[in-house]
């Protein structure tokens, strides 16, 4: 039995599970939304999601920078010989990809405290 037999048909449930999980999580999220307005109730509670969501741009934008500069150090390490290629790279990658991420929380979290978010 070859791998490809036993992948594409995991594959394609596992698609079909996906879809199903994305279409009832939305539908479930509207119906929340819907309840809440006819109630009268203020809808804000799903105002800082969406500052989150308008920021992933600039999460992806910085976490591709840090990737880069990663690669970078991870090279000059490597060329200087103070560490073996793939544990430069592998160890630079993660170092500065992590650090992106951690300077993107720290960002994130000021821009929706302050609330001052441009579109």
């Amino acid at each position: 039995m070859s791998s490809v037999e036993i992948v594409v048909p995991v594959a394609f449930f596992g698609m079909i599970f996906g879809i199903v999980v994305l279409v009832t999580y939305y539908r479930n999220k509207r119906m929340e939304r819907m309840a809440l307005i006819s109630s009268g109730r203020d809808a804000s509670i799903f105002k800082e999601e969406e500052k989150i969501t308008k920021l992933s741009s600039l999460k992806y934008g910085i976490f591709l920078v840090g990737l880069a500069i990663g690669f970078v150090v991870g090279d000059l390490m490597a060329l200087a010989g103070s560490v073996t290629e793939w544990v430069a790279y592998i160890s630079m990658i993660f170092l500065f990809g992590g650090v992106s991420l951690l300077v993107f929380y720290l960002i994130a979290r000021k821009v929706v405290k302050s609330g001052k978010e441009s579109d």
